[in-house]
């Protein structure tokens, strides 16, 4: 269970030191979201949960990284950073109660990963990690 920053696609395992080095590059201090409602987007069928408010701590590290990635010529989505867990592929997004009890997401490092789809569901590798910095 993650929360995605910035979703890259396939990625050609000869760019991945460019985009490590753009990513080493990025300086941000810690968050804490506040998961408090639950969703289903119908265009792509995607059931989940995140934040009523994105931390501005959050939408600056979304920021800089999709900076840096600009920058050294990588593709991303450019839709406006709606901060969100995925919890459910291929939902079928029916009236529900979006009511849940809150949760703390401490947002304290980012993980670059690669994801393999496999007949059992997608699998998920940590390549390589950040930490945040107080003084950002």
């Amino acid at each position: 269970v993650h929360l995605t920053l910035v979703f890259l696609g396939d990625v050609a395992l000869e760019r991945v030191p460019a985009l490590q080095l753009r990513a080493a590059s990025v300086r941000f201090e810690p968050s804490v979201p506040r998961v408090e409602q639950a969703g289903c987007w119908r265009h792509n069928g995607i059931g989940w949960v995140g934040p009523n408010q994105t931390p501005a701590a959050l939408v600056r590290l979304v920021a800089g990284l999709e900076g840096a990635l600009e920058g050294e010529g990588f593709n991303f989505d450019r839709r406006p950073y709606a901060a969100h867990i995925t919890l459910l592929r291929k939902a079928r997004c029916t009236p529900m109660d979006t009511n849940m009890p809150a949760i703390d997401w401490p947002v304290h490092e980012f993980v670059l990963v690669r994801s393999e789809l496999a007949n059992e569901g997608s699998r998920y590798t940590i390549v390589d990690r950040w930490t945040a910095r107080e003084e950002a």
